[in-house]
């Protein structure tokens, strides 16, 4: 079985009615919802109850993407487990790609997939071609939480969380699913990649460069990969976004204020 972890804040409800439809049309039914609502629970309720596959409906008074996420975990009943958004949905067949992958690949522990846009009929972001049967440390950033699915004894070990520091509704917005990631590898376990598409999202019209993402980038670097090669890796994603950035210069300024304020509170 496949348990779905799907935080939400209860304000898209077109969004979340089309995740659960998708999910409710799913060819492999073996599934469970943990779904964790963050305000708007009855309306949230309202749109679980139109359906008939089995949920737990997690209601918590806090906001955090990494902290609803951590909430569930204890929930899991599932063999494996994935991160949804609720304004993603799946294919028919989604599920059942991801249990044939696994099927074909029982060493493995965690899996990547593809997120693809089916209205503009194309790829949420450049995919490479073939499998990987081992990812190495540079994809970490190129992955997004809704195309990976892994093995539920991943997170036996109570050490492995998603940091509370990162993710939406936290100071760090974004680079969750990229930390769990590294920190799942660290363990040992074995992650791969496989280009076939599982689940859809909306692609983003343009690529997000404001100054807010960008200034809280260099921890997220830093928590992936150390100081010495998160700084500097931070400085070449910083020159490749320079021309994109409005006022640069004094976002780079706060770059590094966020960069020392970060390794002072990880002392």
């Amino acid at each position: 079985m496949i348990s779905i972890i799907i935080p939400t804040l209860g304000q898209r409800e077109h969004e979340l009615f089309r995740l659960l439809d998708s999910l409710n049309k799913q060819t492999n039914t073996d599934f469970e919802i943990i779904m964790v609502s963050q305000s708007n629970h009855e309306l949230v309720k309202g749109i679980l109850d139109k359906f008939s596959f089995t949920y737990k409906h997690l209601k918590l008074d806090q906001k955090g993407l990494s902290m609803a996420r951590n909430k569930a975990l204890p929930y899991i009943r599932g063999e494996y487990v994935t991160f949804s958004d609720d304004d993603c949905w799946y294919p028919e067949d989604g599920l059942e790609k991801v249990m044939d992958a696994f099927q074909e690949n029982q060493d493995l522990d965690v899996m990547c997939f593809k997120i693809h846009d089916p209205i503009l009929k194309q790829d949420y972001k450049k995919y490479p071609a073939l499998p990987k049967k081992e990812i190495s440390r540079i994809d970490f950033l190129r992955k997004s939480s809704i195309e990976i699915f892994a093995k539920t004894e991943c997170f036996a070990n109570k050490d492995i969380t998603f940091d509370e520091r990162f993710g939406l509704g936290s100071h760090y917005k974004s680079g969750e699913e990229n930390i769990i990631l590294r920190d799942l590898k660290t363990a040992g376990f074995k992650i791969a990649y496989e280009p076939t598409v599982v689940v859809y999202h909306k692609k983003r019209e343009r690529e997000i460069v404001n100054n807010l993402d960008i200034t809280k980038k260099g921890p997220l670097f830093i928590r992936i990969y150390g100081k010495p090669v998160g700084i500097f890796l931070f400085h070449l994603f910083y020159m490749k976004k320079w021309r994109t950035i409005q006022d640069p210069v004094s976002s780079y300024k706060k770059s590094m204020n966020e960069i020392k304020e970060y390794t002072k509170s990880s002392k």
